[in-house]
């Protein structure tokens, strides 16, 4: 594996079934005039150049998330297993000379600067994983990591009727990225679509102009 590299292949995890949410396909939920995924996508990969590849891994409503330009993958497992069930069918696919980026779709509002940080400790250590920790607890499901070095393991832990994420990453040599964003975007950072008043909060929060200023500040 390169010793540097800017090339990366980008996750985006939205094959969840949204029980919180009455069933609705979370990456659809709009927040102003885009999507969660499209803006996550949009974001993302146009503030750090190197994104050259996209996956979203969803389940449902493939059409909808094709128009982003993205590959999308299911799950290769059969019965919703899960987040790790959907990122390994999008390890499958991502190119293996190349670390991945891993969101979640239900945090739209991440920011632009995250790749970054997140690959700085896998270009050091390809064997590492690197976990966003938003400055009160870790968000799990976004990552960097080789595909190579982590899909075995991961679909082992699949294989003996695993899902938690937590204790997947317990096995791994794992670092910590603490988030960093303006100090007004934080809150609005870090913020995980889980239930429909997620969703209100997060909508309400975001229409405060100062909040959506200090958001686009750190793209």
């Amino acid at each position: 594996m390169p010793d540097h590299a800017t090339a990366y292949t980008l996750i985006v995890l939205a094959g969840g079934q949204g029980r919180r949410m009455g069933g609705c396909d979370k990456g659809l939920l709009r927040l102003g005039q885009q999507g969660f995924v499209e803006a996550l996508v949009q974001r993302l990969r146009c503030t750090v150049p190197g994104a050259d590849q996209v996956l979203i891994s969803a389940n449902r409503h493939h059409n909808e998330y094709g128009r982003t330009g993205a590959q999308v993958c299911a799950d290769i497992r059969a019965g919703f297993q899960g987040p790790l069930a959907g990122l390994e069918a999008a390890l499958v696919q991502a190119p293996v000379h190349q670390p991945v980026v891993v969101v979640p779709c239900d945090m739209p509002l991440l920011p632009g600067s995250l790749p970054r940080q997140l690959l700085a400790p896998v270009m050091a250590d390809p064997a590492a994983i690197s976990v966003l920790h938003d400055g009160q607890r870790r968000q799990q499901l976004c990552l960097a990591l080789w595909p190579a070095a982590t899909l075995p393991s991961l679909s082992a832990h699949l294989d003996q009727g695993q899902r938690s994420v937590a204790s997947w990453l317990s096995g791994q040599l794992i670092t910590e990225v603490l988030g960093r964003a303006g100090p007004d975007a934080n809150a609005l950072c870090w913020r995980n679509v889980n239930a429909p008043v997620d969703f209100r909060l997060l909508t309400e929060s975001a229409q405060n102009s100062r909040a959506a200023d200090a958001v686009l500040s750190v793209i």
